[in-house]
């Protein structure tokens, strides 16, 4: 009897034979990096004793057969880096023995479902690298989640703050806003750079949720902002480099404010809210050459 079948790392072209719904002692099956091409067959999903399916890195289409739904004991799903679309089948929220999902770098659409938030036993939670629109459905008991690289959007369900298990997270590249989860695994500024209005936690570099903006006044001290918003970087200053360049769209004519005093006015936004002025100063070098300086005005 086949109970498992590992051809992963080859050069194997073609379709998935129907025929492998028929070998019912097959607990897993390993087809990954391959040329493999066409639609996953819904025979797959009258194995009764599959656990491990691992589809990842070939050239699938298409949906996500529902069928896949009913095989009661899986508990691993990889279909990264393919070319399936559509929606995520709520189905999914019935394979309470789920432990890892991983659809990443396909062209699923649509919001994600709520059942995958039921899904008490799924630890490994990745769906970066699609078209996923909507908002963040309340999820649990997750040790990993990657959510980069979509259209998510609205606010993080407050839930998150509880996710004490969760290590690891990547939720950049969205157009999230509000609080971010008071929990480590937010800390890294990669794991939520590029949203849309996303503020701070205990761990980050973000403007307070509920800070209002101050006018500056006219009797502060420019050193001493320049000193706060230092304070605020933890005095990184690549980073604030970065940030700037990235604010001033590299210092591109619509942020342009005016010149004079041997350089360049621009306003940036940063990431955690403060709208600063730089003045890019111009020297000229030894060799005849220009040197670009920045300094913080505030």
């Amino acid at each position: 009897m086949l109970t498992h079948l590992n051809i992963s790392n080859n050069h194997i072209s073609g379709v998935i034979p129907p025929q492998l719904g028929k070998a019912i002692q097959l607990q897993q099956l390993d087809l990954s990096s391959n040329h493999v091409s066409g639609k996953i067959p819904k025979e797959l999903g009258v194995l009764p004793l599959l656990f491990k399916l691992f589809l990842v890195d070939n050239s699938l289409s298409r949906s996500i057969p529902l069928k896949l739904g009913k095989i009661a004991d899986l508990e691993s799903l990889d279909l990264a880096s393919n070319n399936l679309r559509g929606p995520i089948p709520k189905q999914i929220g019935n394979l309470w023995k789920f432990s890892s999902l991983n659809l990443s770098g396909n062209r699923f659409v649509d919001s994600i479902p709520n059942e995958i938030g039921k899904m008490h036993r799924l630890g490994s939670l990745d769906l970066s690298q699609n078209m996923l629109t909507g908002e963040i459905p309340p999820l649990q008991y997750l040790e990993t989640l990657n959510l980069s690289h979509n259209q998510l959007s609205g606010t993080i369900p407050h839930t998150f703050d509880d996710l004490i298990s969760l290590t690891s997270a990547d939720i950049s590249y969205n157009q999230l806003e509000g609080p971010l989860p008071n929990i480590k695994a937010f800390a890294p500024f990669e794991a939520f750079k590029d949203n849309k209005g996303l503020c701070g936690n205990n761990f980050t570099h973000l403007k307070p949720c509920n800070a209002s903006l101050k006018k500056p006044s006219k009797l502060s001290s420019p050193r001493a902002d320049v000193e706060d918003l230092f304070a605020t970087w933890g005095h990184d200053e690549e980073l604030l480099y970065e940030q700037v360049i990235q604010g001033t769209n590299n210092f591109g004519s619509k942020h342009w404010i005016g010149s004079g005093g041997y350089g360049t006015v621009y306003k940036a936004e940063l990431p955690n809210g403060w709208i600063v002025t730089v003045k890019k100063l111009h020297y000229s070098s030894e060799d005849g050459g220009e040197v670009a300086d920045l300094k913080f005005i505030c």
